[in-house]
């Protein structure tokens, strides 16, 4: 009797260095792990966002660099013509200046002819007619007049018409210059204007690339805190299993003291892998309502409420086969049994075996956590026979 009574003291004083130890700190640091939690969710919500807009301007960009390869094209092809309109203004330039050479001899032998005409007169005409000594010389004279006369004619039209192929020439030079010109300051503008939108598409590129970066970093900086304070709190959950393991034996040495018996297996030889004994969610068909929209509606397995950290056992002796992250299980351990089915253990906070490991009915193989597709800390187990399909868990153990 007396070593019951010890047994119950032990188990107090541990009971009572859990609630001081553990409860401030730890909630402290799951308020951190929630803050640090959503200042990621935040952060990566705007890594998408920025990197949305990144990618929208790196498309613009491009759009932009190949409209500026289009005009590189054209900016060719009027290059082409601009030395065409320069060959034919030089070309034009040179017949101006031979027609500006044959105007200035026409210039210069009507001047002659008009100072001669002066000089002589209208007479030197006449002269010439009645100075004829026979009809046939006088019929010669007269054509040789008129010829004369229709040479000046000519001559004074030949002026006029050098003269005006020489304003069209200067004309035409004038409006291929202009041209020229024109062409010139359009190719300037476009390629200008282009290069702003692009040296202004660049930069808010370059301007949402630093901000994406500096969101990059602030999400790798929370998701850091986040495996920190998860490594703390699975450190105090270790603890707390140690405690409760330390209040189990004592609980079970009270029982052995007070001459009661151990719970026994189940008639399918396994135990209940938890302490705590509530039920949260059942085998089979389960409505959103019983889900929120976490997990899946053809449960798999049994949902056992427990708190963070609580030690899970094995149900019975066998070979792990899995110990690690599994999808939405979270944390998850498989046991392979002696009798052909294999349990599954989910959610843990923190994994306390190997794989490969042999353990026996009753070893912690892992503590109570809500890693994976949960809404709060619980055990979800899963009894899986050879051929893999699942069976109800309440067929083999029993709360």
């Amino acid at each position: 009797m007396k070593k019951y009574f010890a047994a119950v003291l032990v188990m107090l004083a541990i009971l009572l260095s859990i609630g001081t130890v553990f409860a401030a700190t730890e909630e402290e640091l799951n308020q951190q792990k929630k803050e640090a939690t959503e200042k990621k969710q935040q952060a990566e919500y705007q890594v998408d966002m920025t990197q949305n807009t990144v990618n929208g301007l790196m498309t613009e960009v491009e759009k932009a660099n190949d409209y500026l390869s289009v005009l590189d094209n054209q900016n060719k092809e009027t290059q082409a013509k601009i030395d065409s309109l320069s060959a034919q203004i030089a070309e034009k330039q040179e017949g101006i200046a031979i027609l500006s050479a044959e105007q200035d001899k026409q210039q210069q032998d009507l001047e002659k002819r008009l100072q001669t005409m002066y000089m002589l007169g209208n007479e030197s005409y006449l002269a010439v007619v009645f100075s004829s000594e026979n009809y046939a010389e006088l019929i010669s004279n007269i054509d040789k007049v008129a010829t004369i006369a229709r040479a000046d004619q000519a001559a004074i039209a030949s002026l006029k018409n050098a003269q005006q192929a020489l304003v069209d020439k200067k004309t035409s030079l004038e409006a291929s210059m202009a041209e020229m010109e024109q062409l010139k300051s359009e190719q300037q503008a476009l390629v200008a204007s282009q290069q702003q939108v692009v040296a202004q598409r660049e930069a808010l590129l370059n301007q949402n690339q630093g901000i994406l970066e500096a969101y990059k970093a602030e999400a790798a900086k929370q998701e850091q805190a986040v495996k920190q304070l998860d490594a703390e709190l699975a450190e105090i959950a270790r603890a707390r299993a140690e405690a409760e393991a330390q209040k189990r034996a004592a609980e079970q040495a009270a029982a052995q003291s007070a001459g009661q018996a151990l719970p026994a297996p189940s008639a399918s030889g396994f135990i209940w892998p938890v302490d705590n004994r509530e039920i949260t969610s059942y085998f089979g068909y389960r409505g959103y309502e019983a889900t929120g929209g976490v997990g899946t509606a053809d449960h798999d397995g049994l949902d056992i409420g427990a708190w963070t950290g609580e030690p899970i056992y094995a149900s019975a002796a066998g070979t792990v086969t899995l110990a690690c992250e599994y999808g939405g299980y979270g944390n998850c351990v498989i046991i392979a049994h002696d009798n052909g089915y294999s349990t599954l253990y989910g959610h843990q906070s923190a994994i306390a075996v190997s794989e490969g490991q042999r353990v026996n009915q009753g070893d912690v193989i892992g503590y109570v956590g809500a890693t994976g597709w949960a809404t709060g800390p619980h055990l979800h187990i899963s009894f899986i026979d050879a051929a893999g399909n699942y069976a109800d868990p309440l067929s083999f153990i029993a709360p």
